[in-house]
């Protein structure tokens, strides 16, 4: 089976991230991480959805708001690193779908023994 140019688009289209998602998750669920989850920064996207869950119920006693205002000032700064963290995911992603047509096509070409 060859490996066409629009298979490699194709392969693109289907796995790679969207900006636009991407900020719509940080402006609605950017508090609890949603965008970081997306971005596939997991590790920190659960560190800020628990610092989150942990600090609304906080609020009520007033030790909370430090947590929700560390929260603010991180979701702010994500906010400048999205395009950056997709336009990263992007380039690797086409760098391993090329890299895999190359070893595939690579792989039609030897001789058969």
């Amino acid at each position: 089976m060859q490996i066409t140019d629009a298979t490699v688009m194709m392969a693109f289209q289907i796995r790679k991230k969207d900006t636009l998602i991407a900020f719509l998750l940080w402006w609605f669920l950017g508090i609890f991480g949603g965008h970081r989850f997306y971005c596939n920064r997991a590790g920190s996207g659960a560190a800020m959805l628990s610092i989150s869950l942990v600090s609304v119920p906080l609020c009520y006693v007033c030790i909370g708001f430090v947590g929700m205002f560390a929260i603010f000032i991180w979701w702010i700064v994500d906010a400048f690193c999205l395009p950056g963290w997709i336009e990263q995911h992007n380039q690797e992603l086409m760098n391993q779908i090329e890299y895999t047509r190359s070893v595939h096509q690579q792989n039609l070409t030897l001789p058969m023994r």
